[in-house]
């Protein structure tokens, strides 16, 4: 059972922080959305996770994240910094990846496919020479 419930006074708490923080949410929604959304790298001011600090994050951005992980999912503000540290190695990681695979070839279990089908229409027009 919920430490706050059946307490009419600690319902009345419980139901004002909900209202306050929906109502906290939907304005920095508002204010969020008449700008353009960054990369994860712009939105948090760093390019890896050892340049994150939470001074550096966009100061609305910064504001919803504090009520989504710290309001709603009850995390601490070094729990937070971990997170955003996590997710910028993770995007990083995922673009690097991205650029090292050689974009105009297709690989099957190792084998270049392209390169495959070409060999071997050459060798059928050899045969049907």
């Amino acid at each position: 059972m919920h430490p706050e419930a059946g307490h009419p006074g600690l319902e009345y708490l419980a139901r004002f922080r909900y209202v306050a923080t929906e109502k906290r949410l939907k304005e920095i929604l508002r204010e969020y959305s008449k700008r353009g959304i960054g990369s994860i790298f712009d939105e948090v001011g760093a390019f890896s996770p050892h340049e994150v600090n939470l001074d550096k994050i966009k100061p609305d951005r910064r504001e919803l994240d504090k009520i989504i992980m710290g309001d709603i999912l009850g995390l601490t503000e070094e729990e937070q910094l971990e997170v955003y540290k996590a997710v910028v190695d993770l995007v990083r990681s995922r673009i690097e990846k991205a650029q090292s695979v050689d974009k105009g070839k297709k690989y099957m279990e190792g084998v270049d496919v392209g390169a495959m089908a070409g060999s071997m229409a050459k060798r059928y027009k050899e045969k049907k020479k």
